[in-house]
């Protein structure tokens, strides 16, 4: 399988979860990581960039002066976090993209968050 294989594998499932993920990692944040969100989010600072952005759930633990930049590799997870955004008032700019091949130039950040899960 080529890396545009898994690309597309990738994108497919996380679009296919979209609608449902919120609900879904909801309960194990609650049991496994409680707090961990807001830890990191208020550790944030200056230019941030959310690498594996997905439904934006850090985004409301972002201080307000951060400039938060997503890149995901799901649209219909980009979408969720758009709404997300807009729910919050908050000025985020979201990629749609591969965190191999990020088109942003060195030392452009100055807090970056890598989400570590893998679909189902």
């Amino acid at each position: 399988m080529g890396a545009e294989d898994g690309a597309a594998k990738a994108r497919r499932v996380w679009d296919r979860t979209a609608p449902g993920y919120d609900r879904q990692i909801g309960l194990l944040e609650r049991v496994w990581f409680t707090g961990g969100r807001e830890w990191l989010g208020e550790r944030a600072e200056g230019r941030v960039l959310d690498v594996g952005v997905g439904t934006g759930r850090n985004l409301p633990h972002y201080p307000a002066p951060v400039r938060v930049t997503g890149v995901g590799v799901s649209p219909g997870m980009l979408a969720v976090a758009r709404r997300r955004a807009a729910e919050l008032g908050r000025d985020v700019d979201l990629h749609e993209g591969d965190a191999a091949r990020l088109p942003f130039a060195d030392e452009a950040f100055d807090t970056e968050r890598v989400h570590a899960v893998k679909p189902a």
